[in-house]
């Protein structure tokens, strides 16, 4: 903040915005979770120009008495630790963090932990007789930092790096390293997109870049959030266990989500789906998948829907899967919600990357996409794609929909409420995209007036119009159209 840096003991005028802010001085997770650094050391400002007797002194930098006869020299800067500074403990950072949410999920047995099934998120068997689980399977989330608290810090992380690659072959997943207070393992090389260290453990995946810049051009770090992490602390609380985590080594500058895997599970086989007749969709790509199951050979496991899109739609044998890979840390939450072990369960999973998501919100942060995942799961399931009965319309857009899918469509208030939100197409501005589009048009206008008054009367009635030469790729292009018009006419 300006004002912060200029000496003297007046204060600015304070705009609407700061008024506002000061009139709502409260934790961050409270009152405003998407703030930035710069809205939480204004908030900061605001408390003590209200509540600090030595504020004027702060302000012009001169020393005060700290109570214990020292003196302490202090000057308003947002890159100080005005936690440090005594007696104005008032100004303090504070995290970033989620806005008060629904009531968070119990946990329940995995991988990861054991505990409690008897208090597990439960559904409504009335209303979802055969739902028996609902949620986000997967999570991505890109943090931009705006300073490291311990510049010195990742030394120890590249020594672990450089051991790890000196043990070769048999180093290949890494060793152990510890990253304030949580155990990883070090991989001895980074990730794509610049990210020089590599963590991992059996809840998150951890990429850094170990210089800050506040986000820009790229996020410093990136955490995947698993499966089982997911599953086990629901999604609300493993994000709030990952911010306070990042709080420790890192001052946040913002968070965006840039993939989330929703999905729903329900009891039931495969459905024979013939990808012909039976799928209405935007989407091109229509897959079918198998998986080896020695005892009976080859058989079909699955579907999927598009591939490098707005969204990847996936439906496939869910039992099968956990046979084959071994993560069966989702089937105690199947068991507390009426599975009987012994059922096909199927997963129609919807998966959402940064390009999608910035359809429904160009700055899709946590909050907003806690807002709006059951907008994106209505969405996906009645607009972007459906299962329908064959031969139940003449035109399979006006065909209904099976059983199972109208299934999948009703579990849309189990993730949230609907804000009515619907996915728009961001417009380029890229300058030379515009300029072919005004070139096209120029051709076009060409190619009609030539068709009836001939090229040269063309030629100079657009050159009188436009008060300009006309380029001569302009004419090229429309000498290609003329034919057509003249068709046309």
């Amino acid at each position: 903040m300006k004002a912060g840096k200029e000496a003297g003991g007046g204060l600015p005028p304070l705009s609407q915005r700061e008024v506002k802010m000061a009139n709502n001085l409260s934790l961050e997770n409270e009152a405003d979770p998407q703030g930035q650094l710069s809205e939480q050391v204004t908030r900061s400002f605001m408390d003590c120009s209200n509540n600090c007797p030595w504020f004027g002194n702060c302000l012009n930098g001169t020393k005060f008495d700290d109570g214990k006869g020292g003196l302490k020299p202090s000057s308003f800067a947002p890159w100080i630790d005005f936690s440090s500074l005594s007696p104005c403990k008032l100004i303090k950072k504070k995290p970033i963090s989620v806005k008060k949410l629904p009531e968070i999920r119990p946990p329940f047995p995995c991988i990861t932990g054991a505990s409690n099934t008897s208090n597990s998120y439960e559904i409504d068997q009335k209303l979802y007789p055969n739902i028996v689980a609902v949620g986000v399977d997967t999570l991505e989330l890109n943090f931009g930092i705006y300073v490291y608290k311990k510049p010195d810090m990742f030394n120890s992380l590249g020594r672990a790096k450089s051991n790890a690659a000196s043990i070769g072959y048999k180093g290949r997943k890494g060793v152990t390293v510890e990253w304030f207070g949580q155990e990883f393992m070090i991989q001895a090389r980074g990730s794509t997109g610049g990210y020089e260290y590599l963590l991992m453990n059996g809840d998150i995946v951890l990429q850094i870049m170990p210089k800050a810049s506040g986000g820009i051009p790229s996020p410093e770090i990136r955490v995947i959030l698993r499966s089982q992490y997911l599953w086990h602390k629901d999604e609300i609380q493993a994000y709030n266990e990952v911010i306070q985590f990042l709080n420790k080594w890192t001052s946040i500058e913002y968070c965006n989500v840039s993939r989330a895997d929703l999905c729903v599970d329900m009891v039931m086989p495969l459905p024979e789906i013939n990808r012909k007749t039976q799928v209405v969709s935007r989407l091109r790509e229509k897959d079918l998948f198998y998986g080896g199951d020695f005892m009976r050979g080859q058989r079909e496991t699955g579907f999927q829907f598009g591939k490098n899109g707005m969204m990847v739609c996936r439906l496939y044998d869910k039992v099968f899967e956990i046979s084959v890979k071994g993560n069966g840390h989702i089937m105690p939450l199947w068991k507390a919600n009426g599975w009987d072990g012994i059922s096909d369960v199927s997963r129609f999973e919807l998966e959402m990357k940064r390009q999608g998501l910035r359809r429904f919100d160009t700055n899709m942060d946590y909050s907003t996409f806690q807002d709006m995942k059951a907008d994106i799961w209505s969405y996906a399931t009645s607009k972007y794609i459906r299962i329908v009965k064959a031969g139940s319309a003449t035109r399979k857009e006006r065909c209904q929909e099976t059983d199972y899918w109208k299934d999948y469509q009703n579990c849309t208030p189990l993730f949230g409420e609907r804000l009515g939100v619907l996915p728009f197409k961001q417009l380029s501005t890229e300058w030379r995209e515009l300029v072919k589009q005004a070139n096209g048009c120029l051709s076009g206008a060409w190619a009609r007036l030539a068709v009836n008054e001939g090229d040269d009367v063309a030629t100079q009635r657009l050159l009188n119009e436009c008060g300009h030469r006309i380029p001569r790729n302009v004419i090229e292009a429309g000498l290609t159209q003329k034919a057509r018009f003249a068709h046309l006419s």
